[in-house]
């Protein structure tokens, strides 16, 4: 009975087990799906846990009681901070890396140029080897060297790190729109003072156009980028170009 209803029903009996099949493999894919959403997300909030339990005992090298009336300066703290990273993290690259480039773009912003460089070098070093050279966050220090070399007057070097940045970014919009507007400004800025006017304006509009959503078209960090699409504009001798659509209609 069981051949017989088997050949009668053959066509339907395949369907279903196909469909069966089919339901099966986007089950066992969900699992894995938010088995791996879980995971990233345990790593996350244990990488926290951890950068906010190293900065806890890093500050508490400046409290009084335990440097004898001393107050601690920044580069004081960033000094002892860099050495403790290198020392007490290096079994912890992801955590690592990212105090390295925290402690590096401070350095930078402070003018500390070979002190930034080199945190900021060995948190891309780092991020290259445990996350691979297509991570997002390996795109990030590079848009964070491509900062210190504009610091520095380092133009070619700036447009070739923001540019490796802004390739690896295009493709993770979705979570990285604010790290990409950035390494498009710092990518425009390098390519207007090198003259590059026509690959310049194409891109600090491209930032410009992503801040006007992340931000809103009146916010500061629409301003700054705007600034340099003046410059932009200048080099060319396009002293009446139009600004972006929102200015254009709010202006």
């Amino acid at each position: 009975r069981a051949r017989k209803f088997i050949r009668r029903h053959r066509a339907s009996l395949a369907a279903g087990a196909a469909s069966l099949a089919l339901i099966s493999v986007i089950t066992v894919l969900a699992f894995i799906r938010v088995g791996a959403e879980r995971d990233r997300a345990e790593t996350e909030a244990q990488t926290a846990t951890e950068v906010s339990d190293f900065l806890a005992g890093l500050f508490t090298g400046a409290d009084p009681a335990q440097t004898s009336g001393a107050d601690a300066t920044a580069r004081q703290l960033l000094a002892a901070g860099t050495a403790r990273v290198r020392e007490d993290l290096d079994g912890q690259p992801e955590v690592q890396s990212r105090m390295l480039h925290t402690i590096g773009t401070v350095y930078a912003r402070l003018d500390e140029y070979t002190a930034a460089e080199d945190a900021l070098n060995d948190a891309l070093a780092l991020r290259e080897r445990v996350l691979g050279p297509d991570h997002p966050d390996v795109a990030v220090t590079q848009s964070g060297l491509a900062f210190l070399y504009e610091r520095q007057g380092r133009f070619p070097d700036s447009e070739q790190a923001a540019s490796a940045a802004v390739a690896t970014l295009r493709d993770h919009t979705d979570t990285h729109a604010s790290p990409l507007a950035d390494a498009l400004h710092r990518l425009a800025f390098a390519q207007a003072r090198l003259i590059q006017v026509e690959a310049a304006e194409r891109h600090i509009r491209e930032a410009v156009a992503l801040k006007e959503e992340l931000y809103g078209p009146r916010s500061a960090e629409v301003a700054y980028s705007m600034n340099i699409l003046g410059d932009v504009m200048n080099y060319a001798g396009r002293l009446d170009a139009p600004p972006s659509r929102s200015f254009q209609k709010r202006g």
